[in-house]
């Protein structure tokens, strides 16, 4: 009888630094992000990247709905709504509830 009980799941969004437009190198930030990741993996969580780029190659919202959806039942409704969003709020400052899924909406 098996009774390991499954790693924690981590669906980690987050811009893929080398398609964000501008002079600059994004080395330092991809190897972060690889620090970052190897460390989730450190602590005994299942973590996966879903980096989207800001150059216009993809529907940012389908991509990260679509890596959502790969393991269901293990997002909350509200994560995925979230994602499916198709408008940021309306003030230049990002509202904490944009991107915290646990917050309720205001």
């Amino acid at each position: 009888m098996n009774d390991a009980v499954p790693a924690p799941r981590v669906l980690v969004v987050g811009l893929d630094p080398y398609r964000v437009p501008g002079p600059w190198d994004p080395t330092p930030v991809a190897e972060a992000i690889r620090v970052g990741m190897a460390g989730l993996d450190d602590a005994g969580f299942a973590a996966e990247a879903c980096l989207v780029g800001l150059d216009g190659s993809e529907d940012v919202a389908a991509t990260v709905s679509a890596a959502l959806a790969s393991h269901p039942g293990s997002v909350s409704s509200s994560a995925a709504a979230c994602a499916t969003r198709t408008s940021r709020p309306s003030s230049s400052r990002p509202s904490s509830a944009w991107y915290d899924a646990s917050r309720p909406r205001r």
